[in-house]
């Protein structure tokens, strides 16, 4: 009986391990960091990055850059034609599809 009680609770801990590591995983997606070709990003403290979300804005405040927090998503398109901003840093695949579309190279970054 005593065998069969640490198999059980072996078995517990390992499914709620990998719940809880799935869950980190999803409340930390990948993000995407798109740079202006035209005016590429020299560093993190010359930038103005458009961020989408407190995590993003942490990590491009926490590199030096400048964050544009709150970005309208709707109107990214109308801020990227303007070129003031020098990199995107988001999760949304229509936000990095807008990047591309005025010339923005886009790749998966983790934030850290």
């Amino acid at each position: 009986m005593l065998q069969t009680t640490h198999t059980l609770r072996f078995f517990i801990t390992a499914i709620a391990a990998s719940f809880c590591a799935t869950s980190a995983m999803a409340a930390d997606p990948q993000h995407w960091l798109c740079q202006n070709t035209k005016a590429p990003m020299a560093s993190w403290g010359d930038s103005s990055v458009a961020c989408y979300s407190d995590r993003a804005c942490a990590f491009v405040t926490a590199k030096g850059g400048e964050p544009l927090p709150d970005y309208d998503v709707k109107s990214v398109s109308a801020a990227l034609g303007r070129g003031k901003i020098e990199a995107l840093l988001t999760t949304s695949d229509s936000i990095v599809a807008a990047g591309k579309k005025f010339g923005y190279v886009c790749s998966k970054i983790t934030l850290n």
